[in-house]
């Protein structure tokens, strides 16, 4: 374990230092008989010039935009796949002329079946931290069984996912869907090598160009999905919990993320003819917005997944289901309210669930939890958000805002300050360690 000593107004580590523990977490070398695996060397060339970038102006930087633009070209020169090395060419062309990245973002973004992404130039941080673009590196390795995994997940979410409107008592319609990548993180630079370390990125819209009408794509790092349950979510959950019925087998844990959370991207593309992200972001401010719509769509989500442990696919059950969101939901709030809006609409579904006693605090101060109270209290809270963030009722949404993240319930407040102090043996993100 790391203990970040950093400063808190560098950009290594954000939030302020005295707030983080960073795991070192080795990044691995990838199918040996690859294409990914061939040009990770290169990458990695290419990550270690987008960490120094940070630090660098005028002739300097200059200079290593320039061996940014060699090392692609390189690489694009090793891939045989035409589209995928002419996206990686469009990357290189667009260090020097950022007229050019909007094309190499869609071009990218628009490869989900390739052997491998790419993506070198500017992306997006936490929104917190900054609302700029920082040059970054990144290498992820699709892994073909957890992306027939998300294909065989696509069909049997469709059934729960068009359910919800009857459960809800609501007219929701669903829109156009991201294409939904997994795979192996092999190599990172730059601003996306800082900490907390992101598990998945939205393309294109993460590269900086904005909603387009161009497919997009969802793309999941397994390795750092997986290691952040097991070394945060997962001891949280055993810490603080009376019970759980948390997997034991690493694949069945990275199957039941990946249902959850694939059932949070689909229920972003949620809407109502009353939908205004504009009236909802001028009512609560950007952050308060953001918080609210990921809280929404994080317990849409969970309901489909629940529909389908119903039924019993690959052997999953709704305690199962529920005890890794629960773990899930804990391991954002060990991260800080403030920070990040995944960890405050944590903290909204927890003052909201405490309330309605859905979960409910023991004399110890752990979290215990019936599920089918808790499967009450998630309808109760769903279709309190989806009038709020998706009905337009903006007084609503001020007012949950308000009530249950920044003046919260006081037990939902005394066990949210207890955290940190009863979880600061666990890290809050990873330090990468890259072996050559």
């Amino acid at each position: 374990m790391l203990e970040a000593d950093v400063a808190p107004e560098t950009a290594d580590v954000w939030p302020p230092a005295r707030m983080q523990r960073l795991l070192e977490l080795p990044l691995p070398q990838g199918n040996t008989e690859g294409m990914a695996a061939a040009i990770r060397p290169l990458c990695i060339e290419l990550a270690a010039l987008a960490d120094r970038a940070r630090e660098q102006q005028g002739d300097e930087l200059l200079k290593t935009s320039e061996k940014s633009a060699d090392l692609l070209i390189a690489i694009a020169d090793r891939v045989p796949d035409a589209s995928l090395a002419e996206a990686i060419r469009l990357q290189a062309t667009a260090l020097s002329k950022p007229a050019a990245r909007r094309d190499a973002a869609c071009r990218t973004a628009a490869l989900s079946t390739a052997e491998f992404t790419l993506w070198c130039g500017p992306l997006a941080t936490w929104y917190g931290k900054s609302r700029e673009l920082f040059h970054s590196v990144l290498l992820c390795e699709r892994s073909p069984d957890l992306c027939t995994y998300v294909s065989d997940l696509d069909n049997t979410l469709r059934a729960p996912i068009d359910g919800l409107n009857g459960v809800l008592a609501s007219e929701l319609s669903l829109g156009d869907l991201p294409s939904f990548v997994v795979g192996q993180l092999l190599a990172c630079g730059g601003e996306a090598n800082t900490a907390p370390k992101h598990f998945s990125y939205f393309l294109p819209e993460d590269l900086g160009v904005g909603r387009t009408r161009t497919p997009e794509m969802t793309v999941v790092f397994a390795n750092v999905y997986l290691a952040r349950y097991k070394h945060i979510s997962a001891p949280a959950s055993r810490a603080v919990l009376t019970w759980s019925d948390l997997p034991d087998d690493e694949l069945d844990a990275l199957r039941l993320l990946l249902l959850w959370f694939r059932g949070h991207d689909t229920a972003h593309a949620f809407r109502s003819h009353e939908t205004d992200y504009r009236a909802l972001r001028k009512a609560l401010g950007a952050e308060g917005s953001v918080v609210l719509q990921e809280a929404l769509v994080d317990v849409l989500g969970l309901l489909a997944a629940l529909s389908v442990a119903d039924k019993g696919w690959l052997g999953m059950t709704p305690s199962r289901v529920a005890s890794v969101f629960l773990a899930e939901m804990l391991g954002y709030l060990r991260r800080g309210v403030a920070w990040f809006p995944d960890s405050g609409a944590a903290a909204v579904q927890l003052a909201f669930l405490l309330e309605h006693g859905a979960v409910a605090l023991d004399a110890q101060g752990r979290l215990s939890w019936d599920l089918d109270q808790f499967r009450d209290g998630l309808l109760i809270l769903a279709r309190y958000l989806v009038r709020g963030v998706l009905q337009g009722d903006v007084g609503l949404a001020r007012d949950g805002l308000d009530r249950y993240l920044e003046r919260p319930p006081a037990d939902a407040k005394l066990f949210i300050d207890s955290l940190r102090p009863r979880l600061q043996s666990l890290p809050t993100s990873f330090s990468y360690c890259v072996r050559h």
